[in-house]
């Protein structure tokens, strides 16, 4: 039998448990709050495994004119346990541009309910791709908002230490 003993919890909620296992070294397993296991670290763990955080760098993109879409890519930057695949997930906020589903008059950016970027193993960076609209409209340069909302379940948790990326769009008319 095993015996699962806890050894902490960690900022994300996640538990952290270790145990004997058949004569194989121990290992350390974090769980979300749900019991689903995230991840499994060697003993002793990597004290920067421990500290994961995620954030998002602002962007801006020059509109353009003419037919079609211009895209404004969103860094989204993690440390630690970075030799897994992570995911969060985020949404679209307007600020003084308008999201809309598709590129009709008045809408300046694809806007996007629910999405998720995906970290691949040992990428330290993942990126989110908006859909801005062209135009020929002469108008000041417009801003919306990228929200990172949490962890995706069934990958290691993160603390999210900026989650908020600003999108600038450049009026080039």
């Amino acid at each position: 039998s095993v015996v699962t003993v806890t050894v902490g919890v960690l900022a994300g909620g996640e538990t952290v448990t270790t145990g004997p296992n058949a004569g194989r070294p121990q290992k350390y397993i974090i769980s979300d709050a749900t019991g689903l296991i995230c991840d499994v670290l060697p003993d002793p763990p990597n004290p920067a495994d421990l500290d994961r955080t995620i954030s998002i760098a602002d962007a801006s993109v020059t509109e353009g004119t003419g037919a079609g879409l211009t895209f404004m890519t969103f860094t989204v930057s993690r440390t630690g346990l970075t030799f897994l695949p992570a995911a969060v997930s985020f949404s679209t906020a307007d600020g003084t541009a308008t999201g809309g589903a598709s590129c009709t008059p008045g809408v300046d950016y694809i806007s996007q309910p629910s999405g998720t970027a995906i970290f691949l193993p040992s990428a330290t960076t993942a990126t989110i791709a908006i859909r801005v609209c062209r135009d020929a409209v002469v108008e000041p340069n417009e801003t919306f908002f990228v929200n990172l909302t949490g962890s995706t379940p069934g990958f290691p948790a993160y603390v999210i230490i900026d989650n908020q990326g600003q999108g600038t769009i450049n009026n080039d008319d």
